[in-house]
């Protein structure tokens, strides 16, 4: 110990404690000690069922007594017919497989995987080194009250703020493997059973008929002349009058250039009457 202390004085007196600080014996490690497993549990299944809205709040409802909650929650159609429904569902892990279970009854299992990532050796190396900067951080607290200029000062304060970023970051990765282990993942993907159709019965075959066809024929004959009938009655009341100024107009035309004609020869006859005059 007298030692260490000595090594630290003439640290402080050639400004050579940041060196000291990064030495490796100065960091000891002490071995997180985690007695559970920790498992990042992740499950998908597909499932059919017979109707996609019922299915989706009946697995809300599961959920919800598991002490499950809803990360994703989406519904949409294709077409007419089919509807699909998708939820993403976080649970304890404790209740993973029973909330599992629950929902396999929702309808016909089409797919499911399940995964798990042992991620424990990695939480302990996460554990190790955050342990090992925090012993740091005291000491440097320390080594940060007995600085005695501000070389020596600013030198362990930047240490000390790279440090703390460190033991952020670490703690960070660390509460994820934490979080992620504690509750698992359920992807719940659903399809509508396509209903199944109705087939069109055949028409009854029908025998011959003579006297039928005559009154079938008969009936369509009266209905085209009654529709023929309407047509004129209704033309001639619109276009009536219509048809009788027109016809009008054109017999004044006719009249006017029958005289027109006539009158012609009689003009020409004159005519040359007067020039036999002027002869004379």
């Amino acid at each position: 110990m007298q030692k260490r202390y000595v090594m630290l004085t003439i640290a402080l007196l050639m400004g050579l404690l940041p060196l000291w600080l990064m030495w490796p014996g100065n960091h000891p490690v002490q071995a997180a000690q985690v007695d559970d497993r920790l498992v990042i549990k992740e499950a998908t299944l597909a499932l059919t069922v017979p109707e996609t809205s019922t299915a989706v709040q009946t697995a809300l409802n599961l959920a919800e007594n598991y002490n499950g909650y809803v990360l994703n929650q989406r519904q949409w159609k294709t077409g007419d017919t089919t509807t699909y429904g998708e939820l993403t569902l976080g649970v304890p892990a404790e209740q993973f497989e029973a909330l599992l279970n629950a929902l396999r009854t929702l309808g016909t299992v089409e797919d499911e995987q399940l995964s798990g990532q042992d991620v424990l050796a990695t939480a302990v190396d996460l554990q190790s080194r955050l342990d090992n900067l925090t012993s740091n951080q005291t000491r440097m607290r320390t080594f940060l009250e007995q600085t005695r200029n501000t070389t020596e000062t600013l030198a362990v304060h930047q240490r000390l703020v790279q440090v703390e970023n460190q033991i952020n970051d670490l703690q960070g990765q660390l509460n994820f493997y934490s979080g992620k282990s504690t509750n698992a993942q359920i992807t719940l993907r659903l399809t509508a059973l396509l209903p199944t159709p109705t087939p069109t019965p055949l028409p009854t075959p029908q025998s011959w008929s003579p006297g039928r066809t005559a009154k079938l024929a008969t009936l369509r004959t009266q209905q085209n002349a009654q529709s023929v009938a309407d047509f004129t009655i209704y033309r001639t009341i619109t276009w009536g009058p219509w048809l009788l100024l027109l016809g009008f107009g054109l017999w004044i035309f006719s009249r006017i250039k029958r005289r027109t004609i006539l009158a012609i020869p009689q003009r020409e006859e004159n005519s040359q009457d007067d020039d036999t005059q002027k002869s004379a």
